[in-house]
């Protein structure tokens, strides 16, 4: 019990000193109404308030009515829409507020904190290097400088615990007391169950592009700790237990997170960013980022959100500290940071042009930086800490410190004056100019004291490191364009969380409800005239909380029929008419006569009534977009005749009508939905079953041997 106790005080304590840090940092997130800027209370706020509002009031919503002429929910692969920290909000009832958004994004960030010291722990063992690391890694460039993008920062968030669970171990007295069956099929080790689970959650939360390149880069770290263990065991047996358990536990996961990825990629045709993938401009990082590592990006040109590679200036001092043997002993980790440093470039290195014309889907993406950033950040803390443990445990020269230190002083100096060359106000600030100094000098004393063993006992010093960390941080994040609440406070902050509201242009209505609230619950009777929002500026965003119909969107998801109609003025302006129809009979008008009708009676969600009578059949036209999933209902009084809707033209919707009187009610199902929810659920119980026989059996057998020993 003591053992256990002290176990659970080895974790408790860092993973509190991270909350804490959290708390500092986001503190006006979470207690004074700051909002993260940009994207953030946009597309990225609007959909998921959508459908969560949709959902809270018991209806799933597969068609989006409201935005971009209409389209199918299941092809935004950035909804979140089956991410599962968004179900809170519908199930306990609660409204999913920009303040909620606020804090759920300040709480990943923790968790990318959380995971970032459980890989630590598991690489290097003990609990302050790890803690030291983990509170670098929470002051992640990228956290703040791409905070506007939702999905970007839990796809951050996800990648240390994702190299956790990847994290194979052959061997070892646990693994022979289960059969080799299990070894394949479990891996070795607890924490390797959850590569299922943590694949599902970057595929249904994170950004599309961190997705692929993640699958990609953990493949190859999966590829070289099989080569590894090859090398060392000369057993395809040994070897054999670190790949295949991989391969089918990630299949596990690819199952799950099918719901959400098949109808996308089956219906990949449908959407413009199919063909414009390979030509769509991509943002990488060049040489002119690297002092990000250690300083604001508020200097670059260029699309500022995609430029902070911070890590903090300690960590970058402390790499000048790694022994060359201790690269040798993390070549698997070496090799993963020159495979990211090869493909952060995007277009610009020969290496990523080659790989993706080797994988297609890796260039799908727009933000290389984005995609490959985060292994940079994560493996350069990895390496910081491996340097501060081999400094700690054996002590150097004083002439080996001081080259070391030369180096990293010429280093982040030279950093520091292209820095100043591209924005002279760094030289005028002269207290950010004597914190930066202050920083490098004191870590590099601490360093000193670590590795000629004098002056403070190795916690205080470790202790001192943290805070210098810290203290580095708070220096560097206000300066990171996109995160300084500066930038939106005099439109936020006001009286109450729901002040800001109004500088977006988002009515609420009874008791404090988004607007597409009340339009969920009392549909109209009939489509209005759709707004065509050019600009953004003008919320091309806002239907998914005004319950305005639009012509466009700010999300990527665009569909090819939709990018046809937008080429032909007239067809355009036809689709931004109320809704309306044309009646045909063998390809030609046939208007309705004085004792016909048709009329739309009720437009909602994923339905939309009419009441028709012909006395023959027609052609119904309307102008509205088609998708494969429209089928209605033609109910009489004595029968019922199901249809399904046509496309014509640039892809309008369109439906063969018989003659009679009859209610008709349209109804919008995605292509094959319950087979993929019926493999998502399927994976989903295998992965329990799993879970159950890998908790259950080496306890069982353990139980087995100690029994054995002791009749013997």
């Amino acid at each position: 019990m003591k053992l256990r106790n002290e176990a659970f005080a080895d974790v408790a304590f860092p993973l509190l000193i991270l909350t804490i840090q959290n708390l500092l940092v986001f503190s006006g997130h979470y207690f004074n109404h700051y909002l993260f800027p940009w994207d953030f209370a946009q597309a990225y706020y609007g959909f998921t308030a959508f459908w969560t509002s949709a959902v809270d009031q018991g209806l799933f919503p597969q068609w989006v009515p409201f935005q971009a002429m209409g389209y199918p929910l299941a092809l935004n692969l950035q909804s979140g829409l089956y991410y599962p920290p968004l179900w809170i909000f519908p199930a306990l009832g609660l409204p999913y507020t920009l303040t909620a958004a606020v804090m759920l994004q300040c709480l990943h960030v923790l968790f990318g904190g959380f995971g970032m010291f459980f890989l630590l722990r598991l690489k290097l063992g003990g609990r302050m290097i790890p803690l030291v690391g983990a509170l670098m890694f929470q002051f992640f460039g990228g956290f703040y400088s791409n905070a506007e993008h939702v999905d970007i920062i839990r796809a951050f968030a996800f990648m240390p615990w994702l190299l956790f669970v990847f994290s194979f171990e052959p061997g070892g007295a646990e693994a022979s007391c289960r059969p080799l069956w299990q070894q394949y099929l479990f891996g070795n080790k607890p924490r390797n169950l959850f590569i299922p689970l943590f694949i599902f959650l970057m595929a249904t939360g994170g950004y599309p592009g961190n997705f692929i390149s993640g699958l990609f880069m953990l493949a190859i770290y999966v590829v070289l700790q099989t080569c590894r263990s090859y090398l060392a065991s000369r057993s395809l047996v040994v070897s054999g237990s670190i790949a295949l358990p991989a391969l089918l536990l990630t299949i596990v996961g690819l199952a799950m997170s099918i719901v959400h990825l098949g109808p996308t990629w089956v219906e990949k045709a449908s959407l413009t960013r199919e063909q414009t993938s390979a030509t769509i401009q991509k943002m990488g990082l060049w040489l002119t980022e690297i002092p990000t590592l250690y300083l604001s990006n508020a200097s670059l040109p260029g699309e500022i959100s995609m430029t902070s590679c911070y890590v903090t200036l300690p960590a970058v001092i402390l790499c000048f500290f790694l022994p060359l043997r201790k690269l040798k002993e993390y070549w698997i980790e070496v090799v993963l940071l020159v495979l990211a440093l090869l493909m952060v470039p995007g277009p610009r290195s020969p290496f990523f042009t080659l790989i993706t014309k080797i994988l297609p889907p890796l260039n799908y993406s727009r933000f290389p930086t984005s995609d490959y950033r985060i292994f940079i950040g994560v493996i350069l803390i990895l390496l910081a800490a491996v340097a501060l443990k081999s400094l700690s445990h054996a002590p150097q020269g004083l002439a080996a410190l001081v080259t070391r230190a030369s180096a990293s002083i010429v280093f982040i100096g030279s950093g520091y004056y292209y820095f100043q060359s591209i924005d002279p106000l760094l030289s005028v600030s002269s207290a950010q100019f004597a914190a930066f100094l202050a920083v490098s000098i004191l870590t590099l004393a601490v360093l000193f004291s670590i590795g000629m063993k004098r002056c403070i006992p190795l916690e205080t010093a470790l202790i001192l490191l943290a805070l210098l960390v810290l203290g580095d941080g708070l220096r560097v994040l206000p300066k990171i364009e996109l995160h300084r609440p500066g930038m939106i406070i005099s439109t936020w902050r006001d009286k109450d969380a729901y002040s800001g509201y109004k500088a977006y242009g988002y009515p609420l209505g009874a008791g404090r409800k988004l607007a597409i609230y009340e339009a969920i619950k009392n549909s109209p009777p009939s489509r209005p005239r759709r707004i065509d929002a050019t600009d953004h500026l003008l919320f091309t965003w806002a239907g998914y909380l005004t319950a305005n119909y639009m012509t466009s969107d700010l999300g990527g998801t665009k569909m090819t029929a939709r990018e046809e109609i937008e080429k032909h003025p007239l067809t355009k302006e036809i689709m931004i008419s109320p809704w309306s129809i044309l009646l045909l009979r063998h390809g030609e008008p046939a208007p309705l006569a004085p004792n016909e009708s048709l009329e739309q009676k009720a437009y909602g969600i994923n339905d939309i009534a009419y009441e028709i009578s012909l006395e023959s059949p027609r052609l119904m036209v309307e102008n509205e977009m088609y998708f494969k999933g429209w089928t209605a209902d033609l109910k009489t009084a004595n029968s019922e005749l199901k249809i399904a809707a046509t496309s014509i033209g640039e892809g309008l919707r369109a439906w063969e009508l018989p003659s009679g009187r009859y209610r008709m009610i349209a109804h919008f199902e995605f292509p094959n939905l319950n087979v993929y929810r019926a493999v998502s659920i399927s994976a989903i119980l295998v992965w329990f079953i799993l879970c159950f026989l890998r908790i259950g059996k080496p306890a069982f057998r353990r139980v087995q041997v100690a029994e054995s020993e002791l009749s013997t």
